[in-house]
Protein backbone atom coordinates (compact mmCIF):
# COMPACT_ATOMS: atom_id res chain seq x y z
CA UNK A 1 0.00 0.00 0.00
CA UNK A 2 3.33 2.54 0.92
CA UNK A 3 4.19 1.97 -2.85
CA UNK A 4 1.34 2.88 -4.44
CA UNK A 5 0.55 5.89 -3.14
CA UNK A 6 -0.57 8.62 -5.68
CA UNK A 7 1.99 11.48 -6.03
CA UNK A 8 -0.60 14.04 -4.97
CA UNK A 9 -1.01 11.89 -1.68
CA UNK A 10 2.94 10.84 -1.45
CA UNK A 11 3.89 12.74 1.91
CA UNK A 12 5.12 12.36 5.10
CA UNK A 13 1.90 12.70 6.95
CA UNK A 14 0.14 10.18 4.14
CA UNK A 15 2.80 7.65 4.63
CA UNK A 16 2.73 7.36 8.34
CA UNK A 17 -0.54 7.14 8.84
CA UNK A 18 -0.78 4.29 6.26
CA UNK A 19 1.93 3.18 7.99
CA UNK A 20 -0.07 2.91 11.43
CA UNK A 21 -3.09 1.43 9.93
CA UNK A 22 -1.44 -1.03 8.25
CA UNK A 23 0.50 -1.90 11.91
CA UNK A 24 -3.00 -2.57 13.10
CA UNK A 25 -4.33 -4.53 11.07
CA UNK A 26 -1.49 -6.64 11.07
CA UNK A 27 -2.16 -6.99 14.51
CA UNK A 28 -6.05 -7.83 13.93
CA UNK A 29 -5.07 -10.80 11.46
CA UNK A 30 -2.40 -12.16 14.47
CA UNK A 31 -5.21 -11.73 17.01
CA UNK A 32 -7.66 -13.72 14.66
CA UNK A 33 -5.65 -15.93 13.83
CA UNK A 34 -4.89 -17.36 17.31
CA UNK A 35 -6.43 -20.57 18.72
CA UNK A 36 -7.93 -18.63 21.47
CA UNK A 37 -9.03 -15.21 20.07
CA UNK A 38 -8.71 -12.20 22.93
CA UNK A 39 -12.39 -10.84 22.24
CA UNK A 40 -11.65 -7.27 24.08
CA UNK A 41 -8.15 -7.18 22.35
CA UNK A 42 -10.28 -7.24 19.13
CA UNK A 43 -12.85 -5.16 19.40
CA UNK A 44 -10.64 -2.76 21.13
CA UNK A 45 -8.37 -2.78 17.95
CA UNK A 46 -11.43 -2.49 15.47
CA UNK A 47 -12.09 0.38 16.96
CA UNK A 48 -8.81 2.01 16.81
CA UNK A 49 -8.41 0.88 13.18
CA UNK A 50 -11.55 2.93 12.53
CA UNK A 51 -10.14 6.36 14.13
CA UNK A 52 -7.03 5.67 11.76
CA UNK A 53 -9.23 5.54 8.55
CA UNK A 54 -10.73 8.50 10.18
CA UNK A 55 -7.37 10.09 10.62
CA UNK A 56 -6.02 9.43 6.97
CA UNK A 57 -9.39 10.42 5.51
CA UNK A 58 -8.87 13.52 7.06
CA UNK A 59 -5.77 14.42 6.04
CA UNK A 60 -6.26 13.40 2.51
CA UNK A 61 -8.98 16.07 2.14
CA UNK A 62 -6.40 18.64 3.74
CA UNK A 63 -3.90 17.85 1.34
CA UNK A 64 -7.50 18.17 -1.58
CA UNK A 65 -8.07 21.42 -0.26
CA UNK A 66 -4.57 22.83 -0.05
CA UNK A 67 -4.12 21.85 -3.67
CA UNK A 68 -7.70 23.55 -4.68
CA UNK A 69 -6.18 27.03 -3.14
CA UNK A 70 -4.68 29.17 -6.31
CA UNK A 71 -1.13 30.02 -6.33
CA UNK A 72 -1.05 33.71 -6.32
CA UNK A 73 0.94 35.06 -9.19
CA UNK A 74 4.70 35.05 -9.18
CA UNK A 75 4.52 32.43 -6.52
CA UNK A 76 5.34 29.57 -8.29
CA UNK A 77 8.86 30.95 -8.87
CA UNK A 78 9.31 32.23 -5.46
CA UNK A 79 9.19 28.74 -4.40
CA UNK A 80 11.54 27.49 -7.09
CA UNK A 81 14.00 30.30 -5.53
CA UNK A 82 13.55 28.92 -2.51
CA UNK A 83 14.44 25.54 -3.23
CA UNK A 84 18.11 25.08 -2.36
CA UNK A 85 18.77 22.20 -4.36
CA UNK A 86 18.48 24.54 -7.66
CA UNK A 87 20.27 27.24 -6.57
CA UNK A 88 23.01 28.63 -8.47
CA UNK A 89 26.58 27.05 -6.76
CA UNK A 90 29.29 30.24 -6.13
CA UNK A 91 31.73 31.34 -8.83
CA UNK A 92 34.10 32.14 -6.57
CA UNK A 93 37.32 29.67 -6.25
CA UNK A 94 37.64 28.08 -2.87
CA UNK A 95 39.95 30.16 -0.14
CA UNK A 96 43.56 28.76 0.11
CA UNK A 97 43.78 27.72 3.79
CA UNK A 98 47.62 28.20 3.59
CA UNK A 99 47.39 31.82 2.98
CA UNK A 100 48.40 34.15 6.09
CA UNK A 101 45.15 35.56 7.35
CA UNK A 102 44.73 39.14 8.36
CA UNK A 103 43.32 40.12 11.32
Amino acid sequence: LNNNIPGQFNQPQIKSRISILITKIKMMDLFIHLNQIPDEKVIFLIGEINKELVSLERQMDKVVEKAKIPKEEGEADFLRMLDTTRAIPNSAPPLDQNLPKVE
